[in-house]
């Protein structure tokens, strides 16, 4: 994403529309003009305080970063995955099943291309999205009484995995 600092200069724009004396006019819009790359900084300098901030709140659960350039400011969110792995997984569980899993090839092999992209294996990427889905969804003591779960967010795994 890119940070648009157009709307800040088109704001002096408007300001320099106040100048009768059009050689004064012409005369502070090559100020301005010479002046843009010290405001795109300093609108840099800005967001990047407040993007401290928002990281800080974040944890680890996500990272935003900002890249001056000549050209503008880019701005890159990146989620990170929990860090789960075998010991982990271990700790869920005294056993560890195994299940066959038939998929569409063309849903594995993009499961796979997303599980390396995120440097884990393809068994762990499943786990993983097992395990966000069973805390999405609420367990079976969750009911409305007609024994079907009730709609809403989910709690924790305890009572589904590892007891």
């Amino acid at each position: 994403m890119q940070l648009r600092t157009d709307p800040l200069h088109a704001a002096f724009d408007l300001t320099l529309a106040l100048v009768d004396d059009e050689e004064q006019r012409d005369l502070l819009a090559r100020v301005l003009a010479a002046g843009r790359p010290a405001v795109d900084k300093a609108a840099y300098e800005v967001v990047r305080e407040v993007v401290a901030g928002i990281n800080e709140d974040l944890g680890d659960a996500a990272r935003i970063e900002l890249t001056y350039t000549p050209d503008g400011v880019t701005v890159l969110v990146t989620q990170t995955e929990p860090d789960m792995d075998s010991e982990d997984l271990a700790a869920m569980s005294d056993e560890v099943e195994r299940l066959t899993l038939r998929l569409p090839a063309e849903v594995k092999d993009l499961a796979a291309s997303i599980a390396a992209d995120a440097a884990v294996s393809l068994n762990t990427w499943i786990v993983r999205s097992v395990v966000r889905a069973l805390e999405r969804t609420p367990g079976p003591d969750q009911n409305n009484g007609s024994g079907r779960r009730k709609r809403g967010a989910g709690g924790s795994l305890r009572g589904r995995v590892g007891s």
